[in-house]
């Protein structure tokens, strides 16, 4: 195991989508907050009521 975090390797993910969340339909904030010096930064979010799904990106559509 490496037991150094030195961040992200790759290319990222481009979002995150929560499946079967009809309990998030009502979301109106998403962040995440930096392991470094805390600091947030806002995300986009977008709830789909057909398949009852959040999906989470950044705002400027950059790789998480």
């Amino acid at each position: 195991m490496n037991s150094r975090n030195d961040g992200p390797k790759g290319q990222g993910i481009q979002s995150i989508i929560i499946t079967n969340a009809p309990d998030l339909n009502e979301t109106n904030f998403a962040c995440w907050t930096s392991e470094k010096d805390n600091t947030a930064t806002e995300l986009k979010f977008k709830y789909n009521s057909d398949l009852q799904n959040l999906e989470i990106s950044t705002t400027e559509g950059t790789p998480i």
